[in-house]
């Protein structure tokens, strides 16, 4: 399964790793470079933005340390939903408040007509794109 994880720092990094032990493609991208050396090293594909990441992915998970920085992974510029192909799931482990994760996935609604499902955990948030 090919899958894209954003966010590749303390908590990331070893889920990442984790997903590359399982024998899972892996696309990796981190606002800090250096972060994705070690899974590069594992066999990793470093991406430029998350939208390269996630181009292609199946799966896209999510594990940044703000609000701030998970809305730009997702909705800003260089962001998942410029180049996430239909079908793709998104995952989110971020540390950002429900509001946030709301405000998210109703703009995933509205720009990619995703089907928001949120987690029955405070923090996460899911959607699967189609």
């Amino acid at each position: 399964m090919k899958i894209a994880f954003i966010g590749v720092g303390r908590m990331g990094s070893r889920m990442a790793s984790r997903l590359l032990e399982a024998g899972h493609e892996l696309n990796v991208y981190d606002p800090y470079a250096p972060a994705m050396d070690g899974l590069k090293q594992q066999g990793a594909a470093a991406a430029g933005s998350p939208a390269e990441a996630a181009e292609g992915a199946e799966i896209i998970m999510l594990s940044l340390p703000s609000p701030a920085t998970f809305t730009d992974a997702v909705v800003g510029e260089t962001g998942v939903l410029t180049k996430v192909s239909p079908g793709a799931i998104v995952i989110d482990f971020s540390t950002v408040d429900p509001a946030t994760t709301k405000d998210i996935a109703a703009q995933c609604a509205r720009k990619k007509r995703l089907l928001p499902r949120l987690t029955g955990q405070r923090r996460s948030g899911r959607c699967r794109i189609g």
